[in-house]
């Protein structure tokens, strides 16, 4: 039977948790797939673990030197035999319905390229949760998402994540598939791209397990990160070079300057006011962060030891 789906998982020194994730694909209700793994130079038993599955015929084990997680990927599109691909990381699992629900996304939104599922979470040893219950939708909402970037601005989780996700391998290609020089978020800055050309269909019901304590998290890597490699940093070059359609310019805008100004709050809190001007100044004042941007930058020139106080004050009036 000719595949309808390719499933694609990069692989990178994850011997603990990958057949987690091959058995969760192998769990599938939908049966009518391909699953390519992408050993990405791993120096752990990781391949030996995928290799002892690879007699089934819907397993592809493809070898390369290691080149980062976008690499992987993208070398997985270009494997890929079906026009859909299925995205799924080696530390995270599907539930039994996650292709029968990307499906059926596809056919009832059949102007869509990117269908997406929430997701669940699983911390440490705490129970499952599922972080998009009470958010933006509500729960089993479905639909197409009208701007991706507002979403991202509003909600406090991602509607969906790299395990959680299919999209069409011509709207991948179209966009270049993932830029393999961005270190952090390339997931999510290969949806933003996406979303400014290509619709994407969405369900509030989560089909997929995200495992956060799973090592080499890069979201529990953010304060170590260099300034070059910020959240959306990207987003700056791609208004200037006039990718962003018009309409998404405010939005991208908003979203390049939100984790510099976090960051740049940061910054004052410790003195480092040098650092926090810096931030801000290579920030846009959008209508929506003008008041935050004007006070964050006005702070930079008042000495430490005031600022610390006018904190202080704040914190008592709040109380």
């Amino acid at each position: 039977m000719y595949p309808i789906v390719s499933i694609v998982i990069p692989l990178f020194n994850k011997e603990s948790t990958i057949l987690r994730a091959v058995n969760s694909v192998f769990a599938q209700t939908n049966k009518n797939f391909e699953l390519i793994i992408v050993n990405d130079g791993s120096t752990d038993n990781s391949a030996n673990l995928v290799k002892s599955l690879s007699k089934d015929s819907k397993i592809r084990l493809i070898n390369q030197i290691n080149a980062g997680e976008g690499a992987a990927r993208n070398r997985g599109i270009r494997e890929a035999k079906t026009d859909l691909i299925a995205f799924l990381d080696a530390d995270d699992e599907w539930l039994p319905g996650f292709l029968d629900a990307v499906l059926k996304l596809r056919e009832k939104f059949p102007a869509c390229e990117v269908f997406g599922t929430s997701f669940y979470i699983s911390e440490d040893s705490a129970p499952l949760y599922h972080p998009l219950a009470f958010t933006l939708y509500k729960e089993d909402w479905e639909g197409i998402i009208p701007n991706y970037l507002d979403v991202i601005l509003k909600g406090k989780h991602y509607p969906f994540n790299a395990s959680s996700i299919a999209v069409s391998k011509s709207a991948l290609e179209r966009v270049g598939g993932f830029h393999e020089g961005v270190r952090y978020g390339c997931d999510v800055d290969t949806w933003i791209r996406l979303s400014f050309h290509s619709k994407i269909a969405f369900i509030n019901k989560p089909y997929s397990i995200y495992h956060y304590e799973s090592e080499n998290r890069s979201s529990m890597l953010y304060e170590s990160i260099p300034e070059e490699y910020y959240p959306y940093i990207q987003l700056k070059n791609y208004i200037q070079e006039g990718e962003v359609p018009p309409k998404f310019i405010p939005y991208a805008k908003t979203l390049f300057s939100k984790p510099r100004i976090d960051r740049a709050k940061k910054y004052l809190k410790k003195s480092e006011r040098e650092q926090a001007r810096k931030l801000i100044q290579s920030s846009f004042i959008t209508y929506k962060n003008f008041p935050i941007y004007i006070l964050i930058y006005l702070c930079t020139y008042i000495p430490s030891n005031i600022y610390r106080h006018l904190l202080k004050i704040k914190d008592f009036l709040i109380k």
